[in-house]
C-alpha cells in the first residue's frame, strides 16, 4: 500500500509541476512585451483602415475626403522600405540625404503641393491616427484643405529591438 501511495503522490506532483510549467510557458509566449504586427495578408486591410480614419478626421472638420492615389501609395511604400533598409526614422534619409518629396517625384506624381506623415512602432491603425492628430504638424497635414489625394505605405521591420510597422502617408495635389 505504501508504494502505491508514493507512486500516486509522485504522479500527482509530476502532473501539477507539468501543468505549471506549461502554463508559464504559454503565458510568457502569448503575453510577450514585444507585440508582433499582423502578417502581410492584413496589410491592405490595415492601410485601408488608416485611410478611412484619416478621412473621418477630415469629415469632422467639414473637409473633403482624400482620394486614394496609387503613385502616392508607391512613394509611401518606397519610403517605408528605405527606412527599414537604412535603419532610420525621419523625413530625410541620413544615409544619402534623400528627401521625402523625392520619393513622390520618383513615383511619377507631379505635385503642386505635397506633404508626408510618418509613424513607427504602432501596430493599431486607430492609435497611429490618434498620435498623428495629437501632433500639430501631422494634424496640419491631415486637415490641410490644399491636399486632395493620399497614398500610404506600410512595411514590417525592426525598430529599436522590436518588430513593428513603419507607416508613411504621402499627401498631394496636382
Amino acid at each position: 500500500m505504501q508504494k502505491r501511495s508514493t507512486i500516486r503522490s509522485r504522479l500527482y506532483a509530476f502532473v501539477v509541476i507539468g501543468t505549471i510549467v506549461f502554463s508559464l510557458f504559454t503565458f510568457l509566449n502569448f503575453n510577450s512585451t514585444e507585440k508582433q504586427p499582423a502578417n502581410a495578408l492584413d496589410k491592405k486591410t490595415i492601410v485601408k483602415e488608416l485611410h478611412e480614419r484619416v478621412n473621418e478626421e477630415r469629415k469632422k472638420e467639414k473637409l473633403t475626403e482624400l482620394s486614394w492615389n496609387e503613385e502616392l501609395a508607391a512613394a509611401a511604400e518606397a519610403k517605408t522600405q528605405d527606412m527599414i533598409k537604412n535603419n532610420y526614422f525621419a523625413h530625410i534619409s541620413p544615409v544619402d540625404g534623400k528627401k521625402w518629396s523625392e520619393f513622390i517625384l520618383e513615383a511619377g506624381y507631379d505635385y503642386k503641393e505635397a506633404g508626408e506623415n510618418l509613424a513607427v512602432g504602432y501596430t493599431d491603425p486607430k492609435i497611429a491616427v490618434e498620435a498623428w492628430m495629437n501632433s500639430p504638424t501631422h494634424k496640419e497635414n491631415i486637415l490641410s484643405p490644399g491636399f486632395e489625394e493620399t497614398g500610404m505605405g506600410l512595411s514590417v521591420g525592426n525598430w529599436k529591438g522590436s518588430t513593428t510597422y513603419f507607416i508613411a502617408q504621402e499627401f498631394g495635389r496636382k
